[in-house]
């Protein structure tokens, strides 16, 4: 790739030590979110592109933040993804500044 189209990973990990481990990846696979891999930012990424990747982001780093009873009230709503707590958001979005910093 030249500098046209530079590749940029973007790593927020989902520790396999943290006690809820499984029940948060089983959410974040739900998702459509591979816990595995970094979310890859390029240069080239159209609009629509860099909307979905910070949708990604943002997912990702919520479902990592989930506290025992966030995660409870998550996974038993029908309305997933806007259960989420004031302090989640600005761990969340605190985790991702971290990243792109």
């Amino acid at each position: 790739l030249g500098t046209d189209d530079e590749q940029h990973p973007l790593f927020l990990v989902l520790s396999a030590t943290d006690p809820l481990y499984k029940k948060k990846k089983k959410l974040l696979e739900q998702g459509g979110v591979d816990v595995e891999s970094p979310i890859i930012l390029r240069s080239s990424s159209t609009e629509e592109q860099l909307k979905a990747i910070a949708d990604q982001l943002l997912l990702l780093a919520r479902i990592i933040h989930l506290n025992e009873v966030e995660l409870y009230f998550e996974e038993s709503s029908s309305d997933h993804g806007n259960l989420f707590s004031p302090r989640n958001e600005l761990e969340a979005l605190n985790s991702i500044l971290e990243v792109l910093d």
